[in-house]
């Protein structure tokens, strides 16, 4: 006998599945997706999550499967978009791969990870990092690169907000020298300082913004 979802990942199984008869076109899953070790897989999927009745943040993700056991979604190619306390956009992250903790708002992003602020003055790239939503904070402790309009920063992990105004470097490999960009960037207490001379071997134009696309709606689809 199978047992009975969890109630959060009942819940948006539900308002997932409503929003599928929206939609007239059906998409299919690939085989690979069809043969994962899940309850359920969806494609094109939208997720809305909201902190005290306010949405902090906006999910899409090509395809997402959960299990029956547990109350975390995993998400295959997604996009969120982060917002303050009065709805306006703060940043877009992407990945190839995440875990979304339905009970707590955490989430941990892997693969092609970029984070761009909302000006797109900012772009930090890593291969993994994770989200506390209880603290309201993006740290790693993977190697990263943090494009500020001409200036460069590489460290081997970090602590910020997701507008990336206030960056904590952990083992800071190659800083911009001080005062050349905007500020906010500090390196950790725990680690060296950087090396002086860094900035021109590490400098280099910002990639431009992949993180683009159209508004998030507050509701949640599905195909």
């Amino acid at each position: 006998m199978r047992r009975r979802l969890p109630a959060a990942l009942a819940a948006l199984l539900v308002a997932l599945t409503a929003a599928c008869g929206e939609k007239e076109k059906v998409d299919v899953a690939s085989p690979d997706l069809l043969d994962l070790d899940a309850d359920q897989v969806m494609v094109g999927v939208e997720h809305t999550m909201t902190r005290e009745g306010v949405r902090r943040a906006h999910l899409e993700a090509d395809t997402a499967y959960f299990l029956q056991n547990g109350s975390v979604a995993h998400f295959r190619r997604y996009r969120i978009d982060f917002f303050d306390g009065a709805g306006a956009r703060r940043s877009t992250l992407t990945a190839v791969d995440g875990l979304y903790d339905m009970k707590s708002g955490d989430m941990n992003a892997k693969g092609d990870v970029v984070v761009v602020d909302s000006a797109g003055h900012q772009r930090l790239e890593t291969s993994a990092l994770q989200y506390d939503a209880g603290a309201d904070r993006l740290r790693s402790d993977t190697a990263f690169v943090l494009y500020r309009q001409r200036d460069t920063i590489r460290g081997g992990g970090f602590v910020t907000d997701p507008s990336l105004d206030t960056v904590r470097v952990l083992r800071p490999s190659a800083v911009s020298p001080a005062g050349s960009g905007p500020g906010g960037v500090t390196a950790g207490a725990d680690t060296a300082p950087a090396p002086s001379g860094t900035g021109a071997d590490a400098s280099g134009p910002p990639p431009s913004d992949t993180a683009s696309g159209p508004p998030p709606s507050d509701t949640a689809s599905g195909p």
